[in-house]
């Protein structure tokens, strides 16, 4: 009984620290997460045996797909608030010498 009560706290605990890191990418951004989640799926095509090598083409272009996708920086809330404001300085030196 207190193992699975244990057990569920951190389960919670781990989607509450999951979803925190997700907010937190969303607001700073930073690599594609799918890099990362191609990563970790590469390597059960690595482990497989084939003879035609197969498995082991499909891993090893998960693996440079991944590495492309975390060199690819996503951009996050952050960077379109700073875009944002340059727009809005540059609107505002238009109107100003229209002025």
């Amino acid at each position: 009984m207190i193992r699975s009560i244990r057990r569920k706290e951190k389960s919670s605990l781990d989607s509450i620290v999951e979803d925190m890191k997700y907010t937190a990418r969303i607001l700073a951004g930073g690599p594609d997460e799918r890099g990362e989640k191609l990563l970790k799926a590469s390597g059960f095509f690595l482990v497989v045996p084939d003879p035609t090598m197969i498995s082991t083409s499909i891993g090893l272009s998960m693996i440079v797909t991944g590495k492309l996708l975390m060199k690819r920086r996503k951009k996050g809330i952050k960077d379109y608030i700073e875009k944002s404001i340059i727009e809005m300085r540059h609107l505002k030196e238009l109107a100003e010498e229209l002025i």
